[in-house]
């Protein structure tokens, strides 16, 4: 009975410490659990993410990725809310193709009130292929969407008039 119970305790199982805040206040700087998936047109993927708190209302989040048939990929994730008129949240993600499908993307959006009364706003999307685009795409909508689209706005309402600029460049790709 003694043996038994040792092998018992020399076959246990550890796992790393781990720390999750329970307030909405505590955001903390740190590695996030790897990941790892499969898909039928980039094969065994693993994952790793690295945290970076920047001050109270703006974050970094990186992210290394490999795909065993594609080859390396990665990208980074910034959001910021400087005041409570204003926002921002840019992705952007680059890959490096085994099979030539490699480029990168990114998106913006970002909106700000002033004091004065205008509000400007913009929506960036850009990818470097469709290609690019139907192979690294994380949904349905990404990936068969053949429009690029980005457009920014200035506005600022008057006692009785409106003062609006707009501009938008848009791309569609066959």
């Amino acid at each position: 009975i003694r043996r038994q119970r040792q092998m018992c305790i020399r076959d246990s199982f550890y796992s790393p410490f781990l720390r999750v805040p329970t307030s909405r206040s505590q955001r903390k700087t740190g590695f996030l659990l790897p990941s790892t998936g499969n898909s039928s047109s980039r094969g065994r993927s693993v994952s790793g993410a690295f945290f970076l708190t920047l001050g109270r209302s703006a974050d970094l989040l990186t992210r290394a990725d490999y795909y065993s048939q594609r080859g390396p990929g990665g990208g980074l994730e910034f959001k910021a809310r400087p005041n409570q008129h204003s926002y921002i949240s840019a992705v952007g993600y680059v890959a490096k193709d085994r099979m030539g499908f490699g480029g990168q993307s990114a998106q913006v959006q970002a909106e700000t009130r002033w004091s004065n009364g205008f509000r400007a706003v913009a929506d960036v999307d850009v990818v470097s292929s469709q290609d690019f685009r139907q192979v690294y795409g994380d949904n349905f909508n990404t990936i068969a969407r053949p429009d690029e689209v980005s457009s920014g706005f200035l506005t600022r309402n008057f006692s009785s008039d409106s003062l609006n600029v707009f501009g938008e460049y848009r791309s569609t790709i066959f």
